[in-house]
């Protein structure tokens, strides 16, 4: 084929691509590719690969613009369509079965294709693999990361699929995935750097976030050693953020400094707080050692039943620790009685073991919002919000002026962005 034969044929199929016939475009492509055996015209892979890309062919285009990658005057255009190939064929919606497949997919990405602020195929990709793959090992998923530059990275937050809620940025994604698996690498240190580099960053996270990663710091600082600074910072959380399971690690960490009495307010509370009992399996374990330590030995010897008796009827193995603290105290698991009965006697010593670390105050419900979720509670001359979860009785007889008496725990006013008092344990007065 002439020079000018060659220059017609690709002027035509050029024409073909601009006005949508991607198709006719295509064979003309194909057939003057299969003609360069040296697969050394530029313009012409760019074509073919930008042909092949819009068609959906991406796996073509990928082995089109491979072969041109290879060439030392290979166009950067190209290298960059095909990135995007990339992505589109192995992560968008089909990732390899092998997650090591993935890797090296992505290794070629980031040779092809110097990251650089904006939509990317990178961060893209990774997303893909971390969301798509289950169990990634924790390392591998710090490797991926490390592909990354997060000062490239979009930092408006995004939407939902509904549009309704604003959630976390490309780069707090990136923060997230990272310090998660960081952690879970015992990687402590860089773990504790990088969430305060999500916290003090020059980009806004999205509602709530800041949570965890001040709680994935502080984890990771008690494991560095720094115990009271790590119990400081979760036990500031606890007001913000009073989940079961918060309240939980706070109140192991003041375990380890020896607070016996902070360590069971943190613990009745986390009792209480919602959650399934079976999950809490741990921290009943945590209250028969504090009990123990503060010489209630009623109470511990029940602790560790409830323990046993969940790990019994859940079918699980009984930890040999725990087989052996039972039988100190001569008795059996076999012989326990059924985790919800246990769960319910238990409940009510929770209950009175907190009302004497925090002795209760006395007032009267004053109103109940529209909504009936929460509401405020006066007692003399003070005024507390309370949650109707926080109730201990038929919330059906929520209603002004029922005497009651409930407890005072640190808050935070979300609309007012400050601390507050709220009222908790809430009962009808006897």
């Amino acid at each position: 084929m002439t020079s000018d034969d060659f220059q017609t044929h690709m002027k035509n199929a050029g024409q073909y691509l601009k006005n949508g016939q991607i198709s006719d475009a295509l064979v003309i492509f194909d057939e003057l590719y299969k003609l360069d055996e040296r697969r050394n015209n530029l313009f012409l892979c760019l074509s073919f690969v930008t042909a092949l890309k819009k068609a959906g062919q991406h796996s073509k285009a990928v082995e089109v613009g491979l072969v041109c990658a290879n060439s030392p005057d290979c166009w950067a255009t190209i290298k960059q369509q095909t990135a995007w190939c990339i992505y589109f064929e192995y992560f968008k919606t089909n990732l390899p079965p092998d997650v090591s497949g993935a890797v090296l997919w992505l290794d070629k990405i980031v040779a092809l294709y110097p990251q650089r602020a904006g939509v990317h195929p990178l961060p893209l990709a990774a997303f893909a693999v971390f969301s798509k793959y289950e169990q990634l090992n924790p390392h591998l998923i710090v490797h991926i990361c490390r592909m990354i530059d997060p000062a490239m990275l979009d930092i408006d937050l995004q939407k939902n699929a509904d549009g309704k809620i604003l959630i976390g940025s490309q780069r707090e994604k990136y923060y997230s995935h990272l310090t998660k698996a960081l952690y879970a690498a015992e990687l402590y240190s860089e773990c504790f750097q990088e969430c305060q580099g999500a916290l003090n960053g020059s980009f806004k996270l999205s509602r709530g976030s800041d949570i965890w990663f001040r709680r994935r710091a502080a984890l990771a600082l008690a494991k560095m050693g720094n115990i009271a600074g790590a119990y400081s910072e979760l036990a500031a959380l606890c007001i913000v953020k009073p989940d079961w399971f918060i309240l939980h690690e706070t109140a192991a960490l003041a375990y380890k400094l020896d607070l016996m009495d902070d360590a069971l307010k943190f613990a009745c509370r986390a009792a209480l707080a919602y959650g399934d009992n079976e999950n809490k399996i741990h921290l009943w374990e945590l209250m028969a050692e504090i009990c123990h330590q503060k010489k209630l030995f009623d109470q511990s010897i029940q602790f560790l039943s409830l323990s046993a008796a969940i790990y019994r009827d859940k079918a699980w193995k009984v930890p040999t620790h725990l087989n052996a603290k039972l039988s100190s105290f001569n008795i059996s698991v076999p012989g326990i009685k059924p985790c919800t009965v246990l769960f319910q006697s238990c409940r009510k010593m929770i209950e009175t073991l907190l009302n004497s670390a925090d002795p209760p105050l006395t007032g009267s419900i004053k109103t109940i919002l529209p909504h009936g979720r929460s509401g405020f509670i006066v007692a003399g001359k003070s005024t507390y919000y309370f949650k109707t979860n926080d109730c201990r009785f038929n919330h059906a007889d929520i209603k002004p002026d029922l005497k009651v008496t409930f407890q005072v725990q640190k808050s935070f006013d979300q609309v007012k962005q400050r601390g507050s008092l709220a009222a908790v344990n809430v009962r009808k007065e006897e």
